[in-house]
């Protein structure tokens, strides 16, 4: 019986582990979202980022975002640490310019909506003249 609960709160402690390791890369995360949601004069938006695994992502993406203009409301889904080809610094990085990407994506949605094209390439154009620093991906 003591092996039974030994191995349950070795079972307990492995679940827990991950989402203490999360929490502050979520912290991180929700800084930046802040600090760009400002840079790009968004404060008005309610929006919130979190970090999914790339099964949750279409192919070949680091990130997407879900809002409602007429709420003002949004989620930027940026890919887990555990899928990336990076790591350290130039992961946060990247996790940083997969935000103010989406961010962006955001800001120019009502621009050209019926052409995802146009609106790919101006947004890479917007997301290259506030990122001072090539993004790693």
């Amino acid at each position: 019986m003591r092996w039974y609960f030994a191995a349950l709160l070795g079972l307990l402690f492995c679940l827990a582990v991950p989402a203490v390791q999360l929490a502050p890369l979520q912290a991180h995360l929700e800084r930046q979202l802040r600090n760009w949601q400002k840079r790009l004069s968004m404060e008005d938006w309610n929006l919130s980022v979190q970090v999914v695994r790339k099964a949750a992502l279409e192919k070949d993406t680091w990130g997407t975002a879900e809002w409602d203009a007429d709420s003002r409301t949004g989620v930027i889904s940026v890919l887990d640490p555990m899928d990336y080809n990076l790591k350290g610094g130039e992961l946060k990085r990247d996790m940083e310019c997969t935000i103010v990407h989406e961010l962006v994506h955001i800001q120019v949605s009502s621009l050209a909506p019926d052409n995802p094209e146009a609106q790919e390439a101006l947004v890479n154009k917007i997301m290259g003249a506030l990122v001072t620093r090539p993004c790693p991906n």
